[in-house]
């Protein structure tokens, strides 16, 4: 499985990635951060070869849907999510690619709960788990 994690140079992010890298399953995580370098990134990742840097600013819609295409699952863990949830989620729909988030703030989590999102994944054929934080 090919990962894209959105904000994955984060702490939050680096953790995921970390235990994406170390899944059999996974051939590649690349992380998407708007200014991340790999050597730069916490040591254990930046070892891995499964692991690429790609930046990217999550509020560039088209760049980021364009960025999607090819992955099996994106993993946001970009925050604010109030402000950056909703955003990734279509996008992600978009480029219908399944989509996993951390968030943990009730405001944002009821955003996302949105029936027209739910719709949109449905017909798109993915899934979209939010609030797995």
């Amino acid at each position: 499985m090919r990962i894209m994690v959105v904000g994955g140079a984060g702490v939050q992010g680096s953790a995921c990635s970390y235990d994406l890298v170390k899944s059999p399953d996974v051939k590649e995580v690349v992380i998407v951060s708007r200014s991340a370098k790999k050597e730069k990134l916490f040591k254990k990742l930046a070892a891995s070869d499964k692991v690429k840097v790609m930046n990217i600013d999550v509020n560039n819609k088209e760049e980021l849907k364009k960025a999607m295409n090819g992955f099996d699952c994106v993993v946001n863990t970009v925050g604010p999510f109030y402000s950056t949830g909703y955003k990734v989620i279509q996008t992600a729909i978009d480029a219908k690619v399944n989509y996993v988030d951390i968030a943990d703030d009730y405001d944002a989590v009821e955003l996302m709960m949105d029936p027209k999102l739910d719709e949109a994944a449905k017909a798109a054929g993915i899934t979209v788990l939010y609030g797995m934080g």
